[in-house]
Formats: structure tokens, C-alpha cells, sequence
């Protein structure tokens, strides 16, 4: 029965009981009831159909879904990074059920949560989530070391489980590219299968792991069935166990499915069946999944993220996936990534003046999560790719400074140079023609932070006066590291050029607006320079 026709009949079946003297509002009661429900119960599109699940919810801009599934962690993480307040607090105020009021939001959880929520299926998986966080929180209390055993373990598992995702979402649209249902039998049956034998066997392992049991890699899905049906009073058991068929499952292990003509249904063995029940089963199971994951992440969240401080994971999906989220935390918006042996390519949207550098320092900042990654592509479509070989990220390397951590960090000024560098010379550009573009940007970069500080110089402002004079500083040290990805003749202008910077220093003696408004050094090279060659940006190649 519709639910309409539900509430209708509840309805009537009350008002039968009523005093007569009601009656008459009775009627127009049940009147503007019927209105109303034909009204909700009409089937109408959505008003914006463009939208998707995560921008309605979190209003996000359309550019977190441009691209492919695994790097829109990288976009997500950029949106988030972009207003971080602003979106923790519409997750808190949507997921109450699942968070602490007071719970601070890592990106890895974010990214989690936002995914919950884009979701399909949302019932069963968020209440996989709570029971994910209920259960995760459960075992840290009681064993946290064995407890972080089973969650490195899965984290091992990612590839496997970006495998089996990939799987669902062609075996998706090979169903509906089909116009026949009997046409929809093969992929329908993959898709049951892979998740059973994917998702719900890796899940159900990690359910009985935290519970404190050991479970075999190689244990079946019929023993893992059986595991779950001996535990009706855990709700994670209990929702894995409902997305399990075994019948369903066997028939498509066994390939013994074909299509009846008669009831226009797929026979899986002796049961009968609709293709469609088996891709909503299996999207379902996924989402249920799903939702568990985010719960582990919320529970080890709230306990301060003990995981953290293990060793990284060995899977290199794994490694791939914090270095899209790093990316994007750093305002690169990547919309794939692919390697090849030592090689990483990263696909993003087109990129201008003001992205590129972003760009060309995000990759060295997030490259150290990938071992063994040598050289990088930057790919945009239609434009020359940028490659960042490994002697440039070397070189860029040993411009780091120390950082409030002790720890090393890049300074763009300086990281800028270095790297816009090696790209150029990737690129194909002559040595001399690299040396000639390198000057103009050091020397751009120079005059457009004193333009900055040009107000407070003129105000005698001491910090101000630090600022630039650390400027220099580094790009100084930029040039140099950058002069050693050039052959010698080359050198020689760059050399002039630090020559002539060390000589722009302010002097002990010197004004404010001496500094203001002179470095007359520093201009006279940058009009020699220029202009400065961007082949990845413009069409002419060129920026005055």
C-alpha cells in the first residue's frame, strides 16, 4: 500500500469514532488532507536537477564533481580548506546523531562525513555510521593497541577497495546503457558479487576484529554469513547480515543465472528475481559500507586520532589518497591522478597566473606521501605539460627553512624559482632564454612584495622593512638553487643578477623610502627581462 493511501486510511478509521456534532470539520479536515497528499505524494522532478547530494547539502560549487571519484578528496579537501568553520558547522548541525558538539573535524574525517551525506541510501548508512562509531569506540576503550592493529590493517586494504568500487560504478553503467532487462542480467550479477565478495567480506573481517575475534583472510562469505547471524544484538552484524543473499550470491559465483521469457525475470538457480533488485542490493551493501568507515573514522576522531602516530599504511592507494588530500588542503583541485612506475600525473583544471604556483609547490609539499615517486606531470587539457623531474624537486628540497616544528617547510618565494625553473627546462626552452625568464620572475617577485609593503614602508614601519629584507633573502637562495639546474654559460646571467641584488639590501644608514621607492637595480633587470615565459598559461606562451 502507497504511504498515501496509508495515512488516509489511519484517518478515516479515527474519524469513524467521532461525535456527529464534528463532523462537519471532520469533512473539510479530511478534504484539505486529500489536497494536500495528492499534492505531496505527485511525482515532480527536482526544481534544480544539477545539483547533487553534497552541493545541496554543504553548498558547495559544482567543481568538487568534476573529475573521477578517488581524486575528489583533493577537491573536497580544497573546499573545505576554503572555509572550514562554515562547513564543520553544517556537518554538526546535520549529523548531531553522529558527532560531538565540540568534535574537531580533521579532513580526513570531513571528507568521510561529506561523503555520508552525498550518498545514496542515507537510513542504513548512516545507521552503519553509528554503529561504526559506536563499536570503534567500544574496542579503543577496552584493547586501543589490538584496535589500531585492525584499523592499519584495512587501511592496508584500500586498493582492494577502490578496486571493487570501480567495479560497481562500470558495472552500473554498463546496466543502464542496456535497454533490454534481459541485457542487464551479466552486469547486475557482477555487481552483486563483487561487493559480497569485496565490501561485505573486508567489512565483515574488520566488524569481528574489533570485537576482539581473529579472523582468517581466507574465510568465506558463508562463514563470515554465519558469524553475523550469531550476533542479533549488534547492530553493525545486523546490517551486514541483511545485505547478504545467499542465493543470489551463489547463483552469480556459479554463473548458473539466465533470463525466463515467460516471467520476464532473471532465474538465479531456482529463485527469481529483477535485475534492478540486485543493483539496488548491491549499491545498498556499499553504502552500508560506507557508512561503517565513516563511523571508525568519526570514533578514532574523538579519541584523538591515535592512528596518526602508527606507521603509514603499505597500500598505495593509500599513500595516493593523503596526497590528494594534502593537495587539496593546499588549493589544488585535481580531477584524476594516475601513476606510472616512478612517474605521478596529475590531471587539473586549467591553470593561470595566479594557480600556477600554487600548483608547482603543492606538488613537492605532497610528494613525500608517495614513496619511490620520482618525476611529476602536471596535465591540463589542450596545454604543454608540466613536468617537475626528480633533480628540480631535489633542488627545491634544499631550499627548505626550518619551521615553528623543527620541521622543514618550502617558502614559496623560493620554491617558486627552483621549480618554475626545471619545468621550463622540461619544456624544451633553451638554457639562456630559462636564465633570461628566471631573472624577470626573482625580480617581479622582489618588486611585487615591496609594492605590498610600500604603505607601511612609507608609514617607517620596522616589521615591514624585515619582511623585504627576508624577501630578498630568499629569493637570493632561490636563484642559487635554481642556477644549479643550468648548464654554466647560462649561470651568467643569474649571477649578475644576485650580484646586483646583494647590492638592494637596506642599509643600516639607509631611509624608508630609499626602499620605498628605489631597488632601481632590481627594475632595470626586470625590464631587461622581461617578458617572462609561462607556455603552460597563455597561448602565445608569453607574460609581460
Amino acid at each position: 500500500m502507497a504511504i498515501g493511501e496509508v495515512v488516509r486510511t489511519f484517518i478515516d478509521c479515527a474519524a469513524e469514532g467521532l461525535d456527529p456534532s464534528v463532523w462537519d470539520d471532520v469533512l473539510g479536515q479530511i478534504g484539505r488532507r486529500d489536497g494536500l497528499l495528492d499534492e505531496l505524494f505527485t511525482i515532480n522532478p527536482p526544481i534544480d536537477v544539477s545539483k547533487n547530494a553534497i552541493e545541496r547539502t554543504l553548498d558547495l560549487p559544482t567543481s568538487v564533481r568534476i573529475g573521477d571519484g578517488f581524486s575528489s578528496a583533493s577537491r573536497l579537501a580544497s573546499a573545505w580548506s576554503r572555509d572550514r568553520a562554515a562547513l564543520d558547522l553544517k556537518l554538526q548541525a546535520q549529523l548531531p546523531h553522529l558527532l560531538d558538539p565540540d568534535q574537531t573535524l580533521t579532513v580526513d574525517v570531513w571528507l568521510h562525513l561529506a561523503g555520508l551525506l552525498a550518498g545514496e541510501n542515507p537510513l542504513p548508512s548512516h545507521q552503519a555510521a553509528v554503529a561504526g562509531r559506536n563499536l570503534t569506540l567500544a574496542a579503543l576503550a577496552k584493547d586501543m593497541s589490538h584496535t589500531l592493529e585492525v584499523v592499519i590493517s584495512q587501511a592496508n586494504q584500500e586498493g582492494w577497495m577502490l578496486t571493487t568500487h570501480r567495479q560497481l560504478i562500470d558495472e552500473i553503467s554498463t546496466f543502464h546503457s542496456k535497454a533490454h532487462p534481459e541485457d542487464k542480467i551479466g552486469p547486475a550479477c557482477n555487481a552483486y558479487l563483487a561487493i559480497m565478495e569485496g565490501d561485505i567480506r573486508r567489512t565483515t573481517r574488520m566488524i569481528f576484529g574489533l570485537l576482539g575475534f581473529q579472523v582468517g583472510p581466507d574465510e568465506t562469505l558463508g562463514s563470515l554469513e554465519q558469524r553475523l547471524a550469531a550476533k542479533p544484538d549488534n547492530s553493525a552484524c545486523v546490517l551486514l547480515l541483511s545485505c547478504i543473499n545467499r542465493k543470489w550470491r551463489n547463483a552469480a559465483a556459479h554463473a548458473q543465472f539466465r533470463w525466463d521469457p515467460i516471467e520476464q525475470k532473471m532465474l538465479l538457480g531456482d529463485v527469481l528475481a529483477d535485475p534492478d533488485d540486485l543493483i539496488e542490493a548491491a549499491i545498498r551493501a556499499h553504502s552500508i559500507c560506507k557508512g561503517f568507515y565513516t563511523g571508525v573514522t568519526v570514533a578514532l576522531n574523538r579519541e584523538g586520532d591515535p592512528h596518526q602516530k602508527l606507521p603509514p599504511s603499505a597500500d598505495p592507494v593509500s599513500w595516493a589518497g593523503k596526497s590528494l588530500r594534502r593537495l587539496g588542503i593546499l588549493g589544488i583541485e585535481v580531477t584524476k591522478l594516475r601513476r606510472d612506475g616512478t612517474t605521478i600525473q596529475l590531471y587539473v583544471p586549467p591553470l593561470n597566473i595566479h594557480t600556477l604556483r600554487d600548483h608547482l609547490v603543492g606538488v613537492v609539499a605532497a610528494g613525500h606521501d608517495i614513496p619511490d615517486a620520482e618525476d611529476w606531470e602536471i596535465i591540463q587539457d589542450d596545454r604543454p605539460t608540466i613536468l617537475l623531474d626528480a633533480k628540480t624537486i631535489l633542488a627545491t628540497k634544499s631550499t627548505a627553512e626550518v619551521s615553528v616544528d623543527d620541521g622543514a617547510a618550502l617558502h614559496p618565494h623560493t620554491a617558486e624559482l627552483v621549480l618554475y625553473t626545471g619545468a621550463l627546462l622540461n619544456s624544451g626552452t633553451t638554457p639562456q632564454a630559462v636564465a633570461r625568464s628566471v631573472t624577470a620572475l626573482a625580480a617581479s617577485t622582489v618588486l611585487g612584495e615591496r609594492d605590498l609593503l610600500k604603505p607601511r614602508l612609507h608609514a617607517h614601519d620596522d616589521a615591514a622593512l624585515m619582511e623585504l629584507t627576508e624577501t630578498i633573502r630568499r629569493v637570493d637562495r632561490g636563484v642559487r638553487a635554481a642556477m644549479t639546474l643550468l648548464p654554466r654559460p647560462a649561470r651568467r646571467r643569474l649571477a649578475s643578477f644576485l650580484t646586483m641584488l646583494s647590492t638592494q639590501l637596506p642599509r643600516p644608514d639607509g631611509s624608508f623610502e630609499e626602499i620605498a621607492d628605489g631597488l632601481d637595480g632590481v627594475v632595470s633587470a626586470r625590464q631587461a627581462s622581461t617578458p617572462i615565459n609561462f607556455p603552460w598559461i597563455l597561448e602565445q606562451g608569453e607574460k609581460t
